[in-house]
C-alpha cells in the first residue's frame, strides 16, 4: 500500500514538471510564460528542498548536490529577472529546465 502511494507521488511530480516544461516552451503569450516560469522555479526549489530533507544526514555529498540544483533554480530566476534580451530569458528557461529535470531523475533513480 505504501509503495503504491509513493508511485502516485512520483507520477504526480513527473506530470506536474512535464506539464510545466511544455507550458514554458509552447505558450506564446509572454505574460503567461513569465508566470509559468515563476511557478516552475518555485517548484524546482521546493523539489530540491524536499529531496535534501528526505536524504539521510550522513549523505552529505548528495544533499549538497541537491541543494546545488536548487541554487541553479535560484540563479535561473535571477537571470530571468535581470534579462535584457529574449536570448537571456531563453537561457534562464533552459537552465531551469535542466536543473528541474536532473532533480526529477534523481528522485526516480
Amino acid at each position: 500500500m505504501a509503495l503504491g502511494v509513493l508511485v502516485i507521488f512520483y507520477l504526480a511530480i513527473c506530470v506536474i514538471s512535464i506539464g510545466g516544461f511544455l507550458a514554458l516552451y509552447l505558450v506564446k503569450n509572454e505574460r503567461v510564460k513569465k508566470v509559468v516560469f515563476y511557478i516552475l522555479s518555485v517548484w524546482g526549489i521546493a523539489l530540491a528542498a524536499l529531496q535534501a530533507v528526505s536524504l539521510p544526514m550522513n549523505w552529505t555529498g548528495q544533499r549538497v548536490a541537491t541543494m546545488g540544483l536548487g541554487a541553479l533554480c535560484v540563479v535561473s530566476l535571477a537571470l530571468y529577472l535581470t534579462a535584457k534580451s529574449r536570448g537571456q530569458r531563453t537561457a534562464a528557461c533552459l537552465l531551469l529546465t535542466i536543473a528541474t529535470a536532473v532533480m526529477i531523475l534523481r528522485f526516480v533513480f
